[in-house]
């Protein structure tokens, strides 16, 4: 059975009697495809949630005894058409080595190409606020300074255009106390 919890988490949670000669291959198996199964083509990989396996055996697991996955027998027992046909389909890629490696790779770089875009985005964003908070400020000083000390001249205007964001806040401070402009560049 496959459950989430509130925070997103997903719990693999199996009840077993009878042990499989690949048990733990099997399990991992389950859990991993569980974890890839959470993206969807072009999803991040910053999206992805925990897996985590729950197995209720009723042998010791590194002893060899033996266990039964409940999911094999339930749908073995399913004989509806289209239910059928998804598993005769699935057992065949799964069969299939090579399909399953182009599979792999094409996930891959989706979820690659995801993530880059994301990730760049994200940088964008970052790289744009900080362009338009300095630019903000430096709107911010220009009116301040024209409001008090009329038109500005052309090297002051630039002088602001080029300051960092520390000279442009503490310009804006002095600006309130300043009798010149002068004041304000000292």
């Amino acid at each position: 059975m496959l459950a989430k919890d509130s925070r997103g988490r997903l719990f693999n949670i199996e009840m077993q009697v009878r042990r499989l000669t690949e048990w733990i291959e099997r399990s991992l198996y389950y859990i991993a495809s569980a974890y890839v199964g959470q993206l969807k083509q072009g999803d991040n990989y910053a999206t992805l949630k925990p897996v985590i396996g729950i197995n209720l055996l009723d042998f010791e697991l590194f002893e060899g005894l033996q266990a039964h996955w409940r999911e094999d027998s339930i749908m073995s027992e399913i004989h509806r058409p289209p239910v059928q046909k998804a598993q005769d389909q699935l057992k065949r890629l799964s069969d299939d080595e090579e399909a399953r490696w182009r599979a792999l790779a094409r996930e891959r770089a989706l979820h690659d190409e995801a993530s880059f875009l994301a990730s760049a985005h994200e940088e964008g964003r970052e790289e744009g606020v900080q362009i338009g908070e300095g630019r903000g400020r430096a709107a911010v000083l220009t009116r301040q300074l024209a409001l008090k000390f009329g038109e500005l001249p052309a090297e002051v205007q630039q002088r602001i255009q080029q300051a960092g964001e520390t000279e442009l806040d503490a310009w804006a401070e002095r600006v309130l106390f300043a009798e010149s402009i002068a004041e304000v560049f000292r």
